[in-house]
């Protein structure tokens, strides 16, 4: 959300917030495809109780760090 206060926008949903990231940078369809599955996961744990496969972390877990970085670095003045 502090990318969007940042724009100077407000949102309460995180769809507006990840399509936002989007049309802004669109040359990060990655990471903006990587937002997205997480998004999904924490729909699924959050409202349906369901469990994350370790493995998704396993096979992500350098680039969630490179994408967390690099939010970082965006929301950063």
């Amino acid at each position: 959300m502090a990318l969007l206060l940042k724009g100077g926008m407000k949102s309460k949903n995180h769809q507006c917030l990840i399509t936002y990231f989007y049309k802004k940078y669109p040359n990060y369809e990655f990471e903006t495809n990587l937002i997205s599955q997480l998004n999904y996961l924490r729909n699924r744990l959050n409202y349906y109780g369901e469990q994350i496969d370790p493995a998704f972390y396993e096979k992500n877990k350098e680039e969630v760090i490179k994408l967390i970085k690099l939010l970082i670095q965006i929301v950063e003045p």
